[in-house]
């Protein structure tokens, strides 16, 4: 079986983290090993569609393909708590008791197809998933503007009134 890494981190108390990326993994899994007092190694359920991973201290962080950012692990200061919208982020990394997350400049503009202007694909991108709430399986959390957990009229009533805004 050949393994790709694609990345490497580690955070206190927590030994490694690999994202891992083989013939017969690819979901974009994360393993985990080494203390796991806090459940920081124990990467929550569906552990599939990860592109980047964070360690802190006791806590561990997951970047998905669709932008949003799973935590777990130690919580005493709220460092795995996601604030909303948990979408639109590119990167992520982990602290002490602090969790960051860059996000994309274009996710705030109704681009949710990533092309740069606000236009007729994120319309029909975002009623693809009209319905969708965060419990459904196959949720594109992009489509959801708001961050409320549903793709619904007030995420179309946004993307409408930004539609044609270019990214900057």
């Amino acid at each position: 079986m050949t393994t790709r890494m694609r990345a490497v981190c580690f955070g206190l108390a927590t030994s490694w983290l690999a994202c891992a990326n083989s013939a017969q993994a690819q979901n974009g899994s994360i393993v985990a090993w080494g203390e796991n007092s806090e459940g920081q190694c124990s990467v929550p359920a569906p552990n599939r569609g990860f592109v980047a991973i964070g360690g802190g201290g006791y806590h561990s962080l997951g970047l998905k393909g669709d932008g949003s950012i799973v935590a777990w692990g130690r919580n005493n200061s709220q460092q795995c708590d996601v604030p909303a919208p948990n979408t639109g982020f590119v990167a992520v990394a982990g602290g002490a008791i602090h969790s960051l997350g860059a996000k994309d400049p274009c996710s705030d503009v109704g681009d949710i197809n990533h092309d740069g202007t606000a236009d007729l694909a994120d319309l029909a991108l975002l009623l693809s998933h009209f319905g969708e709430c965060s419990s459904d399986p196959g949720f594109y959390a992009p489509a959801d503007l708001d961050g409320r957990g549903c793709v619904d009229l007030p995420d179309l009533a946004s993307l409408l009134a930004l539609f044609g805004t270019i990214c900057p």
